[in-house]
């Protein structure tokens, strides 16, 4: 349940509760942390050659859930052509945003100028045990596609493993780069008339990713540490294609020395 602040604003005033005055408090410490992520996401938003607007559609909102005070910051979704897809993707391709959005000046030494050879080789790594984990899952059930989807006819479901090289890192006191994070991203798409049950089957293909990688540690590098959920996106329409297509996203955050 989600209350509006505007409730306890005038709870406090009309009873001088204390308890009310701490939430509020609260409140303007995570509203600040927000408004911070905010703009450094903007910032890293600025010169999208088709996408001039994306940096005005990143903004926040920051809601009291049960006893948490939660803030969802990132850009809007809904609309032909949500700009929400430069960090989701789309049905058929991994997020744009996480190398597109960013300048030169701001990538991680992971992504260095003419190295595609040795960021591909790492980033196979990586895809390939998660992929190969979810397919013992779901079985039959689900195709599951590498990196992207091929040309041509699609099944109705299936998912998508993409995943970015990741951030270097170190662990050791001599500060030298020993450890590398990449952001994993695993779409389960489903293509149906009828939204509801095309919403339906997006999420239960979700389900089962999340039973799949839920303590599971890939074989990547000398040691690997547990994937992280960093995120879990409800279904949302494909608005890039004329049908009706959705797809729920789950995402990963992967640790490991290389």
């Amino acid at each position: 349940m989600s209350l509006d602040f505007g409730d306890v604003e005038a709870f406090a005033k009309a009873l001088d509760d204390q308890g009310a005055k701490v939430i509020l408090a609260q409140r303007q410490v995570v509203k600040r942390g927000a408004l911070n992520v905010k703009k450094r996401l903007q910032a890293e938003a600025q010169g999208v050659a088709h996408a001039p607007g994306f940096p005005r559609a990143i903004t926040f909102d920051v809601e009291l859930t049960g006893d948490e005070i939660v803030a969802d910051i990132g850009p809007e979704k809904g609309g032909a052509g949500s700009l929400a897809l430069l960090y989701l993707g789309n049905s058929k391709t991994g997020p744009a945003c996480l190398t597109r959005c960013l300048p030169p000046t701001r990538r991680p030494r992971s992504w260095p100028t003419g190295s595609g050879r040795w960021l591909r080789t790492l980033a196979e790594d990586v895809v390939e045990p998660i992929a190969a984990r979810i397919e013992s899952v779901v079985g039959a059930a689900r195709t599951v596609y590498r990196y992207g989807v091929p040309d041509g006819p699609l099944p109705d479901t299936y998912i998508l493993v993409t995943a970015s090289v990741g951030e270097t890192s170190s662990t050791n006191l001599a500060g030298l780069a020993d450890r590398r994070t990449p952001s994993v991203d695993v779409k389960s798409v489903s293509r149906d008339p009828d939204r509801q049950k095309a919403a339906r089957e997006a999420l239960w293909g979700a389900r089962k990713v999340v039973d799949a990688l839920t303590d599971f540690r890939p074989a990547v590098g000398r040691v690997t540490w547990l994937m992280d959920h960093l995120a879990s996106y409800p279904p949302t329409a494909d608005d890039s294609l004329p049908e009706v297509v959705m797809q729920a996203v789950e995402r990963y955050a992967l640790a490991y020395q290389p």
